[in-house]
């Protein structure tokens, strides 16, 4: 039955990456007596175009596919896939690695993208837990764009750092030594970029070492941008009420029963599913790294040392709706925002958005985000 055959594509969609499900759809686009189906199974294909396989199958129904809505739906997906290709090609003529030196020798993968024209500042990107800094190439695109020079560096245990000790392993230096990196990759930031405000921007566990950045490196910030972020100590009581072992899994809760188990990254399924299918997302932490990002990370909202920050230093807070790590009503985060106040900061904007989750800069309404941003660096900067 057609009917059951594409209900069985919609099924199978979401797992097109996957070799047998890839084969079968293959199979589904050529053989299929229906056309109907025979398009859905192209369709499911479509980010897959560069696949040798699927693109031969995608030709092959161009020149024979008697149906001509199918024919023209081809066509479709051959162009979306060269376009994909070229936005791709640019991408990368744009962004240079480079390896830093960490101060204890480790070598750190490390990135730089530059506007097309003078840098108007610097912008450097913390990436979260279980990712990469390649998953910010939107909001890079974005900040160069607006004139904006942008660094990055993939944590220790992390991305193209795996090598210094290991997936989810950040050494025996700890969360600390992933905060190091940081500054000393602002170090080198603003050597090559002298005399410009600079930004630090971090993401969920970007963002609690971006806190603790602020105890110790707070003159060298022109403001400070923390998404998806929260009061640590705050934050690890709520996971820890459960009973068991604080994994990335307890953030789905609220979200059961799910499309997947990272339905709390975003509304958006594309990012999702593509978050899933990188090997080199969704890994679990080591335990003593894990137990360092909250050990260190725990007290930083109420470190003495934040009486030292000058009062007037820009912070911009975004948090989505219904993000987990924010808490319920904003709680978590809430609380970090009091404490900074309570410290004498008086400059924080905090925006929220409805119904958004985690990741704001993956989301539907990530153009929005990005644009808002933009917008408060030039007004904070005084651009």
């Amino acid at each position: 039955d057609a009917g059951v055959r594409l209900d069985c594509l919609d099924a199978l969609k979401a797992q097109a990456r996957d070799a047998q499900v890839r084969k079968a759809l293959l199979l589904a686009a050529r053989k299929d007596q229906n056309p109907a189906v025979r398009m859905k199974a192209l369709e499911a294909l479509k980010d897959s175009a560069a696949d040798d396989a699927v693109r031969e199958a995608m030709l092959d129904a161009l020149a024979h596919d008697a149906n001509p809505g199918v024919r023209v739906e081809v066509v479709n997906m051959l162009v979306h896939s060269l376009e994909h290709e070229s936005q791709l090609e640019a991408t990368v003529q744009s962004l240079t690695q480079f390896t830093l030196t960490a101060t204890d020798g480790a070598a750190i993968a490390a990135y730089r993208s530059m506007p097309s024209g003078p840098a108007r500042a610097v912008v450097q990107i913390a990436h979260g837990m279980s990712e990469h800094y390649l998953r910010y190439q939107h909001l890079t695109d974005r900040l160069n764009d607006a004139g904006f020079a942008v660094f990055g560096n993939d944590h220790r245990g992390h991305g193209a750092s795996v090598t210094a000790h290991g997936l989810g392993e950040f050494g025996p230096g700890g969360f600390k030594a992933v905060v190091d990196d940081m500054a000393t990759l602002t170090e080198l930031a603003m050597a090559e970029i002298p005399g410009k405000p600079f930004v630090l921007l971090g993401h969920s566990m970007g963002s609690f070492a971006a806190q603790l950045y602020l105890l110790e490196h707070h003159r060298e910030l022109s403001a400070l941008v923390l998404a998806g972020t929260a009061a640590l100590d705050v934050l690890l009581a709520s996971l820890l009420a459960g009973g068991g072992p604080v994994t990335l899994e307890l953030l789905n809760a609220a979200f059961e029963p799910g499309r997947t188990r990272f339905d709390w990254l975003s509304r958006d399924e594309a990012q999702v599913d593509s978050y899933i299918a990188d090997p080199m997302c969704g890994f679990a932490l080591s335990d003593a790294a894990m137990g360092s990002v909250f050990q260190l990370g725990a007290g930083a909202r109420l470190d003495p040392r934040l009486s030292e920050v000058r009062p007037d230093l820009p912070i911009y807070v975004i948090s989505g709706e219904c993000d987990p790590v924010v808490g319920p009503n904003q709680a978590f985060v809430r609380a970090l925002v009091d404490s900074y106040r309570l410290a004498g900061l008086t400059l924080i904007d905090h925006r929220i958005y409805p119904g958004g989750r985690h990741e704001m800069f993956n989301e539907t309404c990530r153009r929005e985000v990005e644009s808002e941003l933009v917008d408060w660096l030039e007004r904070a900067l005084a651009l």
